[in-house]
């Protein structure tokens, strides 16, 4: 038994990244600034806070912008850490029907999609850090929440 757990061991250390990347347990404005700026196709265009401290980012993506909010965050000023990453964005479609039509199609676990009015959709997407995840996970979670905002756009 203890042979076949070290061979398994041994070939999961081997395989390098997974095991050696760090965990990316909560974020500041300027780490997060970093990994989204440095991600294929996005363009963060504003960076800042919210009345209570939390950070936020304008991001934009092709010809679309989201928001990138802070969540479950302590501290003050540059200090702040946030655990919690929740991502939102807009959709205004021409008609009711339209909108209605991509809310039907948007039909995802991984993104909420909802009516804010008769012909706007908003999108949202909540990734919990607390004990970590790696940063090609959210890296994904990203691109995951880009892909379908992508869709949402191709609705219109």
């Amino acid at each position: 038994m203890r042979l076949g757990a070290g061979i398994v061991l041994a070939a999961a250390l081997a395989c390098g990244p997974a095991w050696a990347q760090p965990l990316v347990s909560s974020w500041s404005a300027p780490e997060m600034r970093s990994l989204v700026g440095g991600m294929a196709g996005l363009t963060v265009a504003q960076v800042d806070k919210l009345d209570n401290g939390d950070p936020f980012l304008i991001v934009q993506s092709g010809g679309a912008n989201f928001a990138l909010y802070g969540a479950a965050c302590s501290g003050a000023g540059a200090a702040t850490r946030c655990k919690g990453v929740s991502l939102v964005a807009f959709v205004t479609y021409d008609t009711p029907a339209k909108a209605q039509a991509a809310l039907t199609r948007l039909d995802y676990p991984a993104v909420k999609a909802t009516r804010d009015d008769p012909r706007t959709v908003s999108l949202s997407r909540y990734v919990i850090l607390d004990e970590g995840v790696s940063r090609k996970n959210l890296e994904a979670n990203i691109q995951l929440f880009v892909a379908i905002l992508g869709e949402a756009l191709a609705l219109r």
